[in-house]
């Protein structure tokens, strides 16, 4: 009887019951932590991020003068945003990837799926968890790597890993060069960022 039972939920449980349900695809939230933050999608229609939003590929955040804002992918990473900022952010599966305009960037990563392009510079984290400071401004780019490693790409040049403690800078797509990270460290005070340095 008990088998009968069984057997006969089975069948009203159909071969869709069988099947693991299907995970929902990453979501991009974005959050104001202060000032005055905008959101334009790629159709042009521009919004205030207030409080948290969702993101979609291709939007374009831009935070104004003292302010601040934070991107998150669940589970990847967070990127923050200082003042007078603007990113494009991208997903590609459970990556998260940006367009670093001008401004600067704080990464903090869970895995090695967020990269930052900055003029012709790409950076990628490497291992697991990975913290550096971005600044793009005038064609001059600056790093500074706190806690992991980072792969610096240049379309002319061989890949550059940088480690922990380590920073570097590139001039008008000059081959990135590696520089005293206490030269730069001032760059990145507005940002107040990451919150583990060496």
């Amino acid at each position: 009887m008990l088998a009968a039972l069984i057997s006969a939920g089975a069948a009203f449980a159909g071969p869709a019951a069988s099947k693991p349900p299907q995970a929902d695809p990453p979501v991009i939230v974005a959050t104001n932590l202060s000032g005055s933050v905008f959101v334009q999608s790629p159709s042009g229609s521009q919004r205030d991020l207030v409080s948290t939003q969702v993101l979609h590929s291709g939007d374009v955040v831009t935070t104004g003068d003292d302010s601040l804002a934070v991107i998150m992918l669940a589970d990847v990473g967070k990127v923050t945003l200082g003042p007078t900022t603007t990113v494009t952010t991208f997903t590609k599966g459970t990556d998260l990837s940006m367009e670093l305009g001008a401004g600067m960037v704080c990464v903090q990563t869970d895995k090695p799926g967020v990269s930052v392009n900055a003029g012709s510079i790409t950076l990628a984290a490497v291992d697991r968890s990975t913290a550096f400071n971005l600044e793009q401004n005038t064609g001059d780019t600056k790093l500074a790597v706190y806690k992991g490693t980072v792969r610096a790409l240049t379309p002319d040049d061989s890949p550059i890993t940088l480690r922990a403690g380590a920073a570097a800078a590139s001039s008008s797509g000059v081959a990135v060069h590696e520089i005293p990270l206490a030269s730069i460290a001032v760059d990145f005070a507005a940002l107040n960022c990451p919150e583990v340095r060496p």
